[in-house]
């Protein structure tokens, strides 16, 4: 029988007409050998697959055990508790990138409600009736018994469903990139037709009768309630786009407080027995599954609380950053949320804002294409430009004031420019909303897409003198001494701004992510403080800029460049330190490879030329700034090398390199912590994302202190003659050492390397 066989045939047929093959199959089945495949002009290529997959416990879903489970069964305090703890730890698990199939709905329990549910919705009863006991027949204890647990039960296990389709609605949801939402047909949308007030109605009984007991059990469950009850709370909040509702965030430190005291009870919750075969893989065979048989998932007790620690917790910074004063203050707050990583949570080194608070925030803040629903992009962009580069353009003047130009050409260009900006925008803000992986690729694709924008950019405001008689310039005190005047071009600055923070990012967070081995480091580094300088160079001419244009101001516009001045002297600041610890770090990757410590694969067969390329694809075809080639690099060793050519062996001259970069590492690791202090002191954030920030510049110090301890280690060790011999050896197989690398307490850009003796 062919999988694409009509189901409505199939009803038509009358058994009469089968014949029973059974036994014809197996006597025929005896003269196949094991492991021979049989080819038949009839079996199609799906069907043959299938057909491999019969028997095979590791593919085949008929096989599993179909455990039965009575949901009639009388459920004591005891077992309502552990059932409650086992669907919070469900949940949880799945937000952390699982699956609803081996997660909630692997509970027998949720499987019977939303089948008896969907059952009831396709069959047009009215919605509200479901809520009334008489209609749930889909289990006697759970629809119509009085019992308090099974009161409780349900309301639980409702509210936590509702919860569920809340969040697989949020509407910028991404299927499979951002969360598993696979349900087997099992239509967990419904439930979103449900009136919230009657879901929390029934969460708000059930935790009434909570309330009026004393026991442990009752106690403890309550504290699982006045989680999920602030959960609820998100509803009417991820509808508004009033900031003043996103500042009370009471509720959320309410939940903390509930976490809190609720994994004080880890002891006596480990102490209840699990419920046999409550949750099983069943559902995997019963209904409709077209993936492999799966293993159960569910988080101990103690993963579960820092599981919800840390949903609560980035829920509070996503409210904190809707909060946001204008443009500037967004873009502070974006880039510290997205920075946020959860370091602490087991076996999660890249885990960044939880989903839950990261869609959370998106959906609000790109309400409908517009800023808070009510923002046009391109006023807040021009607010952004404002802060940096732009303050009185003549570029965005000309679309308002018909004094300067009547000439609709000019205009349209203008207008077209910011177009293409505000596109690429908005994709910078939903960059910052992703996993750490996806912020990486959002910013290499907006690498390429900033680079032609700024062309735009450079020929609409260098034609604006000569064919419109329109000039924007300042002075500038030349290296020579003299005093130059130069065209502002404000558009194409914060462009050219866009992209080299753009191409920074693509190339450490891809060490973050440890897209390179420990021997393609060296030029990362190398390239990585190539863009930091040429980003530095380029924000101190926003900052000649800007002191010029304040020298010339007068009112209210002088109190604009003075806040615009404010915000790039924080951005040069911040670049200088990591400037500076970058050039740190690529002394010590220079120690490394003249020790020989970072060969390429034993069996590589590329050139080093070609590994060049491959590795700076992404930035090759940026007109500016202009890829250096691998030869640049090679003069940069070539100039480190050059100081110790007096030393006649080989070994000498390493020695003397690696000494030299010790004393240099020392050096930049003190300004370093100078730079921070000061970083520190300017940062224009208040209350939670000062902090936050300067947590992160506490990372950066450590980061500092282990380069430092580092170069001090492996000085001593370069004292060692024996040790430079062994290192230097040709062959690979006398390698006594290797370099790894640790991520613990350090900044994520700037990890420890270790040298494995």
């Amino acid at each position: 029988m062919s999988r694409h066989t009509n189901p409505a045939e199939l009803n038509n047929l009358e058994l009469d007409s089968w014949v029973d093959i059974t036994q014809q199959f197996f006597e025929t089945a005896k003269n196949v050998k094991h492991g021979n495949i049989v080819k038949l002009e009839s079996l199609d290529l799906m069907e043959g697959t299938d057909a491999k997959e019969i028997l095979n416990p590791a593919l085949d879903t008929g096989l599993i055990e179909d455990e039965s489970y009575d949901c009639d069964r009388d459920l004591t305090l005891d077992e309502t508790v552990r059932v409650v703890a086992n669907i919070t730890s469900c949940l949880v698990t799945w937000l952390d990138s699982s699956s609803l199939p081996v997660t909630l709905f692997s509970c027998r329990y949720i499987e019977e409600i939303l089948t008896r549910f969907s059952a009831l919705l396709s069959s047009s009863t009215i919605v509200e009736k479901i809520f009334q006991v008489s209609n749930l027949q889909y289990s006697n204890k759970l629809d119509q018994s009085d019992s308090f647990t099974y009161r409780i039960l349900r309301a639980y296990l409702i509210g936590v469903l509702n919860f569920t389709a809340f969040v697989l609605n949020i509407p910028v949801l991404k299927d499979e990139e951002d969360l598993n939402r696979v349900s087997m047909d099992l239509n967990i949308d419904l439930l979103l037709q449900f009136p919230q007030k009657d879901v929390a109605d029934l969460v708000n009984s059930a935790y009434s009768l909570l309330e009026k007991r004393d026991d442990k059990n009752s106690k403890v469950l309550q504290l699982y309630f006045d989680i999920l009850k602030r959960l609820q709370m998100l509803y009417p909040l991820s509808a508004s786009v009033n900031q003043g509702d996103f500042q009370d965030t009471l509720f959320l430190h309410e939940a903390t407080g509930f976490i809190d005291k609720l994994s004080e009870e880890n002891d006596y919750i480990d102490s209840i027995p699990q419920i046999p075969h409550l949750f099983t893989r069943g559902i995997q065979k019963r209904k409709n599954n077209i993936f492999p048989p799966r293993p159960i998932k569910m988080h101990s007790f103690t993963i579960c609380i820092s599981y919800l620690h840390y949903l609560f917790d980035d829920l509070k910074l996503a409210m904190d950053v809707l909060c946001f004063q204008d443009a500037a203050d967004l873009r502070n707050r974006l880039y510290i949320f997205g920075s946020k990583r959860n370091e602490k949570l087991p076996d999660q080194e890249h885990t960044s804002t939880h989903i839950v608070a990261a869609l959370f925030l998106e959906s609000i803040l790109l309400r409908d294409g517009l800023i808070l629903g009510a923002i046009p992009v391109s006023e807040f962009l021009k607010q952004d430009l404002s802060s940096l580069t732009a303050g009185e353009s003549v570029v965005l003047s000309l679309l308002e004031d018909d004094k300067l130009t009547n000439d609709r050409a000019i205009k349209a260009r203008a207008s077209s420019l910011l177009q293409e900006m505000e596109k690429t925008y908005i994709s910078w803000i939903q960059s910052f909303l992703q996993n750490p992986s996806k912020q990486r690729d959002f910013f290499l694709d907006s690498v390429v897409v900033w680079d032609t924008i700024q062309v735009t950019a450079d020929d609409l405001e260098t034609s604006l003198p000569d064919d419109y008689g329109l000039e924007d310039t300042f002075k500038s005190i030349q290296p020579d001494g003299s005093l130059s005047e130069l065209p502002v071009m404000p558009l194409s600055s914060y462009v050219y701004y866009m992209k080299l923070d753009s191409m920074v990012q693509v190339v450490f967070r891809g060490i973050e992510l440890e897209i390179y081995k420990p021997w393609e480091m060296y030029q990362m580094y190398w390239y990585g403080l190539y863009l930091l300088s040429t980003l530095e160079s380029h924000i101190a001419r926003m900052k000649d800029v800007a002191k010029y244009k304040l020298s010339k101001a007068e009112g209210e516009s002088k109190d604009i460049w003075k806040k615009t001045l404010d915000h790039i002297n924080f951005l040069i600041q911040e670049t200088i330190v990591f400037k500076t610890l970058a050039q740190a770090q690529q002394y010590t990757w220079t120690i490394l490879d003249n020790l020989k410590l970072l060969k390429l694969p034993k069996y590589n067969r590329t050139t080093p030329q070609l590994l060049y390329q491959l590795r700076m694809k992404p930035f090759s075809s940026v007109g500016i700034p202009q890829l250096p080639s691998i030869q640049h690099f090679q003069n940069f060793a070539d100039e480190i090398a050059e100081g110790s050519l007096r030393f006649r062996t080989e070994r000498e001259r390493v020695q003397d390199i690696c000494f030299r970069c010790s004393s240099a590492v020392r050096q930049l690791t003190t300004e370093v912590k100078t730079a921070a202090s000061q970083l520190k002191k300017i940062h224009p954030s208040r209350g939670r994302f000062k902090a936050d920030y300067e947590r992160g510049v506490d990372q950066i110090l450590r980061s500092s202190i282990g380069v430092a301890v580092f170069s001090t280690k492996v000085n001593k060790k370069i004292k060692d003659a024996e040790f430079v011999t062994q290192c230097l050896k040709e062959n690979p197989s006398n390698q006594a050492y290797d370099v790894s690398l640790s991520r613990a307490q350090y900044h994520r850009f700037f990890r420890l390397r270790r040298l494995n003796i």
